[in-house]
């Protein structure tokens, strides 16, 4: 039986990568902008389509996003009512106030609550899950950086877990929109970002981590895109959300629920950010002119370029806590359009253990024998849209992984923040609302708690690795230590 999920999309950015999300997938799984089937597929009785995870059917037999759309602002929600898909999604499920939350995490908190906004959004959530048989959880898109994401989008989660988490074990999915390092949209950003992911810490079972830089630098490198529009980033997120989703829309033995997610990707609770690479990305110029391999695209996948994830320039000098592979499209083989083969991402995966140059192999935390990397596989071909820079390509390849990596994008904002604190500056449009100094300095805090919890991990690690080569040698006793340079200290 289909295993429902519903996506709650929260502010400019959640509805605006949201629109592009569900317009790639009517196209993967052939469906209309009215929301008809463009090509009729017969299935045996009592066996529901993959995609009905994400889609329901009506009785006259077109399919609706199982979704909520919200914005304080009207205008991101307007254009979806206005758009090519209008028709597409239930008009109950386009939810939106009349006024913004002035770009302010505490201003977007105080209208969700004082304008009754979250009791509202949480009404169509219910018709939503009510539309359901099979209920397993929730995707949530928001930005971290924004008013009505960040505002708003801590109390939802809060409400979505008590209300249906609770005591029935559901699932609930951040899709984290990551400020940009370069280009942002409010001053204030760094505080919303701090308040975001501090006081969601305990809300969500994993987040996806999307930054926006990554993207940026993915279109000016990878698609040869000089001026990346927010076109250009919507695009690029939204087939990184596809690949992500791909075991939870059609057959695959790899990930095929989101309890199965939790359980491959979440070593520990606290560990519950991973990111996502996805290749091949091509520009649309690129189209014929290379050959993309099994064993190419998944060492593509472990290049800083690929991520979506503005991990610096040593990103393979962390430890992977987790690795799972989705392939999908046309193999190698030989023998015309036939799926990708196990046998052929296994045979590349072996070729990335055993490398020319030892300084590429992605390296996983030492109580994790033989590289281990889940693989699942999807034979249907990666799809594009008409307005996406991606080349359309017979296969595709993303990576769900748990890295310490992910730490540099919290350091990132942490530093912005201090900078800002440090001499008060509008420190004064969140006191005016209700905050108080004490609330900076305790989400500093938490915020700081993410960043040393992954930094401790890296330590781990490498104390592991250097007792297991002093073992390896035959040495007992603990490492020896500059006397010297101890007693300088």
């Amino acid at each position: 039986m289909v295993k429902e999920v519903i996506c709650v999309h929260l502010g400019q950015a959640g509805v605006q990568v949201g629109y592009d999300v569900w317009e790639l997938f009517c196209a993967e799984h052939q469906i209309g902008c009215d929301g008809h089937a463009l090509q009729s597929s017969v299935l045996p009785p009592g066996v529901d389509a993959p995609h009905e995870s994400f889609f329901y059917e009506t009785g006259s037999g077109q399919y609706v996003p199982r979704s909520v759309m919200f914005d304080l602002d009207p205008s991101a929600v307007d254009e979806v009512r206005n758009s090519r898909l209008k028709h597409l999604f239930h008009p109950e499920s386009l939810v939106n106030f009349k006024q913004d939350s002035g770009g302010t995490f505490v201003q977007g908190q105080q209208m969700g609550r004082q304008c009754k906004q979250v009791p509202l959004l949480m009404d169509r959530v219910r018709l939503a899950v009510d539309l359901c048989d099979n209920f397993q959880g929730f995707f949530v898109f928001r930005s971290w950086g924004g008013g009505t994401g960040g505002g708003v989008g801590v109390d939802a989660l809060e409400e979505l877990g008590d209300a249906f988490c609770v005591e029935s074990y559901k699932k609930i999915f951040e899709v984290v929109i990551y400020p940009s390092a370069e280009h942002g949209t409010t001053t204030v950003e760094p505080y919303n970002c701090v308040f975001s992911g501090a006081l969601s810490r305990h809300l969500a079972d994993l987040s996806y981590m999307l930054d926006n830089q990554a993207a940026y630098n993915m279109c000016r490198h990878k698609m040869k895109v000089s001026n990346p529009t927010f076109e250009d980033l919507n695009a690029v997120l939204a087939q990184v959300v596809s690949a992500s989703t791909l075991s939870l829309r059609y057959d695959v033995e790899l990930n095929s629920t989101l309890d199965e997610i939790c359980t491959n990707i979440i070593p520990e609770p606290q560990f519950r950010y991973p990111i996502v690479s996805l290749a091949p990305v091509r520009s649309k110029k690129s189209a014929g002119h290379e050959n993309f391999s099994p064993y190419e695209i998944t060492k593509e996948l472990f290049e800083s370029k690929n991520l979506l994830c503005d991990a610096g320039p040593h990103f393979l000098q962390n430890r992977f806590e987790a690795a799972c592979v989705v392939f999908r499209g046309e193999g190698d083989t030989g023998y015309g359009a036939v799926p990708v083969q196990a046998c052929e991402v296994y045979d590349a995966i072996r070729r990335l253990k055993n490398p020319t140059s030892r300084a590429h192999i992605p390296k996983f935390c030492p109580w994790i024998k033989n590289l281990g990397f889940k693989v699942g596989i999807v034979g249907v071909p990666p799809v594009t849209t008409p307005n996406s820079p991606f080349v359309k390509t017979k296969r595709q390849a993303a990576l769900l992984s748990n890295s310490t990596a992910v730490r540099n994008l919290f350091i990132r904002q942490y530093r912005k923040f201090l900078k800002l604190f440090y001499h008060k500056a509008f420190v004064h449009q969140y006191i005016a609302q209700g905050f108080t100094m004490d609330d900076f300095l305790e989400a500093l805090e938490q915020y700081r708690d993410i960043i040393e919890t992954y930094r401790i991990r890296l330590n781990q690690c490498k104390e592991t690795e250097e007792e297991m080569q002093r073992q390896a040698l035959g040495l007992t006793g603990p490492p020896p230590t500059d006397t010297a340079a101890t007693a300088t200290q």
